[in-house]
């Protein structure tokens, strides 16, 4: 299958998407499963953890999560 949706950390984010991770999905769920569980890892800390998931086809953000500080 395709690989239709990316997760990628906004400019403002102090974090960054693991190495380590797959930042490109087949399906949406599996994308915001990814950004939501790195961006809530970062709950209660004083820094912005704010990540993006881009439908590839549509080539526009259709989901944003953040940390909860």
């Amino acid at each position: 299958m395709e690989k239709l949706y990316k997760v990628w950390a906004d400019s403002e984010s102090k974090v960054e998407v693991p190495m380590h991770e797959v930042d490109h999905f087949e399906t949406l769920d599996e994308a915001c499963d990814l950004a939501c569980n790195l961006a809530h890892e970062h709950d209660g800390k004083p820094y912005r953890a704010i990540f993006h998931v881009e439908d590839l086809l549509e080539e526009e953000t259709i989901e944003t999560y953040e940390n909860f500080q």
